[in-house]
């Protein structure tokens, strides 16, 4: 059996990375994984921490490089498969994933070993653990008018954008994000918090584009899918849990929003309008 990779990104948030890699290490068949941790030049007290336990544990199959600058979060990931892994050695499958995920499942190295094949990539159900909604699918299918309508009215003004979320936190925040699904289904986009690249993706041509800083990763791997003629799909008999304590600020600040436009305006212009 071949190996896999799982590449995690920290950015000041080592006692996320600890916790994740503590679950890690519990599961079945935790030896037929490597890891590499891409630490996006965090201040030097996390990132010792994290150096520390990974030595102190005798983790002899786990790296961990500091970027020289804040590569964002599929800049770090471009970055490591590009530069960091061996040519001479191929995985079976490559994770990239958020560093504050935990995972419990025993069998979540075999269940991913035995779908990998299936497709081009494999979206898990992603739980939640600040509401118990499933993150996946993230899109089942390309966007439509609706959400056209929803982003020139979002992206109008920085104001707008405000009202936007306002009224959705007091009138459907109870249902975002809500999902039941439990069948594995072919969909358009999967959640970028944990994403599982089957070899055939980059054998077919596939990449990972890190031409902006954040927010456009689900829908630019969608479009990059479709391009190569792929498929992703969601199984969600692999279970991961998501703890939403990134370090990215949860309120809309001036500077979250300006960013979400730049990724917003980089997609239209590269993939056409989303």
């Amino acid at each position: 059996m071949n190996k896999g990779l799982i590449i995690t990104v920290n950015y000041n948030s080592h006692k996320e990375t600890i916790n994740y890699i503590k679950s890690l290490s519990k599961l079945d068949k935790f030896n037929y994984l490597d890891i590499i941790i891409a630490d996006n030049s965090s201040n030097m007290t996390h990132y010792n921490e994290i150096f520390h336990f990974v030595k102190n544990n005798a983790f002899n199959n786990i790296d961990l490089y500091k970027m020289e600058r804040n590569l964002s979060y599929f800049g770090a990931a471009r970055f490591i498969i590009d530069n960091k892994i061996a040519k001479e050695f191929r995985y079976e499958f490559i994770i990239v994933s958020n560093n504050d995920i935990l995972v419990e499942d025993n069998n979540f190295v075999d269940k991913i070993f035995s779908n990998i094949r299936k497709a081009d990539i494999l979206a898990p159900k992603i739980i939640s653990l600040k509401n118990q909604t499933n993150q996946n699918p993230f899109q089942k299918s390309k966007i439509n008018l609706k959400n056209k309508l929803f982003h020139i009215f979002y992206y109008s003004s920085f104001f707008v954008a405000q009202i936007i979320i306002l009224v959705r936190k007091l009138f459907f925040n109870k249902y975002i994000g809500m999902n039941s699904d439990d069948k594995e289904m072919p969909i358009y986009a999967a959640h970028g918090s944990f994403l599982i690249f089957s070899n055939s993706f980059f054998d077919k041509g596939g990449y990972i584009d890190n031409k902006f800083f954040l927010y456009a990763e689900e829908n630019t791997l969608a479009e990059i899918v479709l391009k190569i003629k792929g498929m992703i799909l969601y199984v969600p008999d692999i279970v991961v849990y998501h703890e939403s304590k990134g370090t990215i600020d949860k309120r809309l600040t001036k500077e979250k929003y300006l960013i979400q436009k730049e990724a917003h305006e980089y997609f239209n212009k590269n993939y056409g309008e989303a």
